[in-house]
């Protein structure tokens, strides 16, 4: 799966499940600041995410996300390995 794919579903999931305007979905969004995700959505959304893709995040990977290009970065390597 491309990088613009992997964008688009993590926007549709935003958008669809959290009400976040579109506008705001951008690269170096924050996600408690810029998007208002709290820890509960965040965890929401990783399950969206992993239903979506068809792939376990490993949850290392995810207590150090800041931004949406962190969580772009994650998918991708996350989507390469068996």
């Amino acid at each position: 799966m491309d990088r613009g794919r992997i964008e688009a579903q993590v926007k549709d999931i935003l958008v669809e499940k959290f009400e976040i305007p579109e506008g705001k979905i951008k690269p170096g969004a924050r996600f408690k600041e810029d998007l208002g995700i709290d820890s509960i959505d965040g965890v929401d959304m990783i399950v969206y995410l992993e239903k979506s893709l068809g792939k376990k995040i490993p949850f290392t990977d995810l207590i150090k996300l800041q931004t949406l290009n962190d969580l772009y970065e994650t998918i991708e390597r996350a989507l390469k390995e068996p």
